[in-house]
């Protein structure tokens, strides 16, 4: 499957789409129950999946409620949502027989999301083949004896021990790569299960995928593995934890159903659907990935979300100038639903 925000742009490099929501998406004043909060998320990773996002950031969002609340319990509800959200949408994108082990005993606290349909569109979410997807392990090293116990490990060393043979595959014994064949731990990996072998995306699941190294970390294109997840407690953490390290190279807003007065509006660069993905990275190297930021929500969440965060944004007393530039407003009539419709119009560019 080709997904537009996965492949080579007309001269321009890898790119990459990010889309960042906020965790108010499943709150109590949205979704009455557990049935309810997992089919929100399910929307979101359904849409992501489709249209091939590398990565979902939820972000907390500070109460707008005129009654008093104390800040403390504030913050702990937007938290507890967002940590609920990552853990829907990490479910969704991890196989079954794998879902004990990431999950352990939480594991029940997914029932309504176990109901849901299968992302179809990842080929990994099936295990009738010989291919499986599992996650590495540490292996197990003997204690150190004697005078080798104190002594200082050296750069190999310590770099021998990132590594393992080992794999999760939900079965009752780890699987253990054949010919001495040692992959980075905690990392995602397929193998072929009849010959112990690491794989392709490609040849496992007749995928189009690019497996790229960036420093020590190995990212697989959505095709391959889904989205990866964050859950940022503070605004500024969408930007100095990203995953790319050169950040964001364009962040733009998608509306959804603002008023037509609203100053946002005007003050940010309206983006037609045709440039979305052609505006702000003109120079971009066409060796280099272009990561695109593409944040979601009510501007009034949005907006109270940045300004709280004074650690990473001291001195901004407005939240207009973070963002290089917008989408048309939308008639969408959710946040969960605005993801859809936004991806949906800047589709194939």
């Amino acid at each position: 499957m080709s997904t537009p925000f996965s492949k080579k742009s007309k001269g321009k490099g890898l790119r990459s789409l990010s889309i960042c929501v906020p965790s108010s998406v499943i709150d109590p004043a949205h979704c009455k129950t557990a049935h309810q909060a997992a089919w929100t998320a399910h929307k979101i990773a359904r849409a992501a999946t489709l249209y091939g996002i590398s990565e979902i950031i939820i972000y907390d969002t500070p109460s707008l409620s005129k009654e008093s609340t104390p800040a403390s319990s504030e913050s702990s509800s937007s938290s507890s949502n967002g940590k609920k959200l990552a853990g829907y949408l990490n479910y969704f994108i991890t196989p079954s027989y794998l879902r004990k082990q990431v999950f352990g005993p939480e594991v029940s606290d997914y029932e309504a999301a176990q109901k849901l349909p299968k992302l179809s569109n990842l080929p990994f979410l099936s295990h009738d083949g010989k291919y499986l997807v599992g996650f590495s392990v540490p292996r197990r090293i003997e204690k150190l004896k004697g005078k080798s116990a104190g002594k200082r490990k050296k750069k190999g060393q310590l770099a021998e021990e990132k590594l393992t043979t080992y794999i999760n595959i939900g079965a009752e014994k780890y699987l253990q790569l054949s010919n001495g064949v040692k992959v980075p731990i905690h990392s995602r990996v397929i193998v072929n299960t009849e010959s112990n072998a690491v794989a392709t995306a490609a040849e496992a699941f007749d995928v189009a995928c690019n497996h790229k190294v960036r420093g020590d970390t190995a990212f697989w294109t959505p095709e391959g593995f889904g989205y990866t997840v964050r859950h940022v407690a503070a605004f500024g953490q969408v930007f100095t934890e990203s995953p790319y390290p050169d950040g964001y190279k364009y962040t733009a807003w998608a509306p959804a159903r603002e008023a037509a007065d609203l100053p946002a509006l005007n003050s940010i660069t309206l983006l037609p659907e045709s440039s979305f993905l052609k505006t702000g990275v003109p120079q971009a190297d066409p060796k280099e990935d272009v990561p695109v930021l593409l944040v979601l929500g009510p501007w009034r969440e949005l907006s109270a979300a940045i300004l709280a965060d004074q650690e990473n944004f001291a001195g901004l007393d407005q939240a207009e100038p973070l963002f290089d530039g917008r989408l048309a407003n939308s008639q969408a009539p959710s946040t969960e639903a605005s993801v859809l419709n936004a991806l949906a119009r800047i589709d194939g560019l």
